[in-house]
């Protein structure tokens, strides 16, 4: 069971970075509504490599979820919560990089 969620959590990010990476069209992954960006094709490669990296960090956590167990598996809980917060936080960095004055 450990291995079929793992498979698909891989497979889901890696889909999606790639999909959001190869857009021709903005991204609207971390946003509900298009912004005005300077280059779309800049942004939608930003947003696909945020999405990828954060797959091969959260495998990497839910190796150790699965490997421990216990109260161990709450740490790391905490730290994919950890880990996407992060991802916002370095998303907005970068969305004002991209963001038409």
């Amino acid at each position: 069971m450990d291995f079929i969620l793992l498979v698909f959590v891989a497979f889901l990010c890696m889909w999606q970075g790639v999909k959001e990476y190869h857009s021709e069209e903005q991204s609207k992954v971390f946003t509900k509504y298009p912004i005005k960006v300077n280059d779309v094709k800049e942004y939608n490669h930003f947003c696909g490599k945020l999405i990828i990296g954060f797959g091969v960090v959260a495998e990497i956590t839910m190796i150790g979820m699965t490997s421990v167990g216990g109260w161990w598996s709450i740490i790391f809980i905490v730290l994919l919560l950890a880990e996407a917060y992060g991802l916002m936080v370095i998303y907005r960095k970068g969305e004002k990089k991209y963001r038409i004055k």
